[in-house]
């Protein structure tokens, strides 16, 4: 893609194709109960300088009808996102380095990543596999989101 063309590019459709990809590549292994769990819900939030966090995009790889009802699972999802949001931190970091920083009602899992393009911090956060499948997949789609855009995250930008 061209950078015209990916500047040009809602931020939507950017995440959205990055995850139809992660999406193939995953949904057998996901079908298959091979990453303890059946639906994963996932999503994108973007925080500019001048702007607070927005969730840009939010989705599942597995069909619903496949694995049950997503709705905790964003839920979940959502709620990893706003300790990472409160603390700085990713979940795992705060469960495992700084479990002092939880308050009554904090996610009891992790699975989250947190990454800087340019001035832009995306936090990508998952719900529905194991813990350590959630953030092996934020990690891929964060990384994969950041070589989509590559150093100029316009296109998320523009979602705020």
């Amino acid at each position: 893609m061209s950078d015209t063309a990916r500047s040009a590019e809602p931020a939507h459709r950017t995440v959205q194709r990055v995850v139809d990809g992660v999406a193939a590549a995953l949904r057998p292994a996901v079908t298959g109960g091979g990453l303890g769990g059946e639906v994963l819900a996932l999503t994108v939030t973007v925080l500019a300088e001048d702007a607070g966090p927005t969730e840009i995009w939010s989705g599942h790889i597995v069909d619903p009808a496949r694995g049950g009802d997503p709705a905790g699972n964003y839920a979940v999802a959502r709620a990893k996102t706003a300790l990472t949001l409160r603390t700085g931190l990713t979940a795992e970091e705060v469960h495992r380095v700084q479990p002092e920083l939880l308050v009554p009602g904090d996610v009891q899992w992790w699975g989250n990543t947190v990454l800087d393009i340019g001035k832009v911090r995306v936090v990508v956060s998952a719900s529905g596999l194991a813990e350590t499948w959630d953030q092996r997949i934020c990690e891929a789609l964060a990384d994969l989101l950041a070589i989509s855009v590559g150093d100029d995250p316009r296109t998320l930008i523009a979602a705020l």
